[in-house]
């Protein structure tokens, strides 16, 4: 009798999934105790699971357990949940819930394959299957399995897939179940556990790969396990892993800011609201030409801010009429925790973007926050989503309501409103290393000497490093001229 469909087992519809332990039962481990012979068989389709969980893929994928693969070992949902309770089952809430995720994982566990891949590789396991069966030998010689395998890495996977079944309100407003990129940070969380524990454990066995990993010759992490890395693929292949990025501005929505701003700032009535005024300014254009994220922008001193005039360009090395300014980055930037890092821009682009006119405002105020060079006496603490909606999304509407054709794909509709759109300043981090790596645009201005930027350009004001074996000794090495640093904002942006 079928466990899943109470239907008796024909020649036509044989058991295909017979639980390892239905005849014999198992010893609990650390007691004296044994459990009783489940009996589970099912037929082949009866493995299946329905809501709360779901697929993104057609007819179903994802759902189900692949039939086609003759297994080594079938261990059913209620010997795997009581090997890991080491107890018998109770007609409780929380033993039915660990019965109903330990269903979805055997199937999340199986789909690390393709179905077309799995499809393939049955046919040639039926054939090793017959060969042995023909001859009296066994290619395929599964391992002898006294209990289900127990491990941490079967609860933390139960674990991800109950946090799975959240739901998140859409920027469209309707609820959404959350994605497996949501999910990640939990077994990221797990894994920094293990490793410490790791480490305790096996002092002086550790090593840590390329990858970031720990490896022991005897050990492996419940995160690093082979039955986690497929339950994970799997988990991944049905929720998609999908990500919405913020979208991206360009140099005329830069500007349009940039102008209006300004003109804000000259008809402002009191220093405070003026003050306001150059810190949204400044914040973007030091966004879109230093590609900096908001905790780098909004958390600097007064200290971090280095301003060369262009009268005073000779001074640094730099043509006449050439300023620059100089942006130092918190310690613990994301491009590397262990050096301090720093942005040079012009003092004015040959696009007409002046970061060095507004820092030079910038400085003669005083701020609310001792030494704190995003902090007025209006907002004591900036932060990005101050100045998006405060100022970067209110212009940017108005830019949309003047007509502005690079802004008709948006509209006061939820999801695809500006406010959906821009979530964070990587809509202008984004915009600044795309601009200077193409030709300039319809909309992006093209004055005498505007060019692309080289690679060494991008990785060097991106802060990031080509791999050792792609880069030449002397280009690795050399310190870069303050001129050779501000070119790709003078020339590119």
């Amino acid at each position: 009798m079928c466990v899943g469909c109470s239907e008796p087992f024909t020649k036509r519809a044989p058991a295909f999934h017979c639980c390892h332990f239905r005849m014999s039962g198992f010893p609990f481990e650390n007691s004296h105790l044994r459990a009783s012979p489940c009996g589970v068989s099912y037929h082949s389709g009866c493995v299946r699971v329905g809501e709360p969980f779901r697929t993104r893929l057609a007819d179903s994928k994802g759902l189900t357990l692949f039939h086609q693969v003759p297994m080594p070992h079938f261990v059913c949902e209620a010997c795997q949940v009581r090997a890991e309770l080491g107890r018998e089952l109770h007609r409780l809430v929380p033993d039915l819930c660990l019965l109903m995720l330990e269903r979805m994982r055997m199937i999340d566990n199986l789909n690390f394959w393709a179905k077309s891949t799995v499809k393939k590789y049955g046919t040639s396991l039926r054939y090793l299957q017959r060969f042995g069966d023909h001859f009296g030998v066994q290619p395929l010689q599964p391992s002898t399995l006294i209990a289900p395998p127990c491990s941490p890495a079967v609860s933390l996977q139960w674990a991800l897939l109950y946090y799975s079944l959240r739901t998140k309100k859409g920027k469209d407003g309707e609820i959404y179940r959350i994605g497996f990129n949501t999910t990640r940070h939990i077994k990221s969380a797990a894994s920094m556990y293990y490793t410490l524990d790791m480490q305790d454990k096996f002092p002086r066995q550790v090593l840590r790969d390329r990858a970031g990993r720990g490896l022991v010759h005897e050990y492996v992490s419940p995160c690093a396990e082979a039955c986690m890395t497929f339950a994970s693929k799997g988990m991944s292949r049905r929720l998609g892993t999908a990500s919405e990025k913020s979208w991206a501005i360009s140099h005329v929505h830069v500007a349009y800011i940039d102008n209006a701003l300004e003109q804000a700032y000259q008809r402002a009535q009191t220093p405070d609201h003026q003050h306001e005024i150059t810190v949204a300014a400044f914040t973007n254009l030091i966004a879109y030409l230093g590609w900096l994220r908001g905790g780098e922008i909004f958390e600097a001193d007064e200290t971090d801010l280095v301003l060369t005039l262009p009268i005073d360009g000779p001074t640094r090395g730099l043509p006449p009429g050439i300023g620059a300014v100089e942006y130092s980055l918190l310690p613990e930037t994301k491009s590397d925790p262990t050096i301090v890092a720093d942005v040079v821009t012009a003092f004015t682009t040959m696009s007409g973007l002046s970061p060095g006119k507004w820092a030079l405002r910038l400085q003669a105020f005083t701020p609310k926050r001792a030494s704190k060079l995003f902090s007025t006496q209006i907002t004591p603490a900036w932060t990005s989503r101050h100045f998006r909606t405060s100022f970067a999304i209110p212009l940017l509407e108005q830019m949309r309501r003047e007509g502005e054709p690079t802004l008709r794909c948006f509209s006061d509709k939820p999801g695809t409103r500006l406010q959906d759109k821009i979530s964070s300043m990587h809509t202008w981090r984004r915009a600044g290393r795309s601009v200077v790596s193409r030709l300039p645009r319809h909309n992006e201005p093209n004055p005498p000497g505007r060019r692309k930027a080289s690679d060494w350009e991008v990785f060097e004001h991106g802060r990031w490093a080509l791999s050792v074996g792609s880069e030449n000794m002397p280009q690795r090495y050399n310190q870069w001229a303050l001129a050779d640093r501000l070119v790709i904002t003078l020339c590119c942006t």
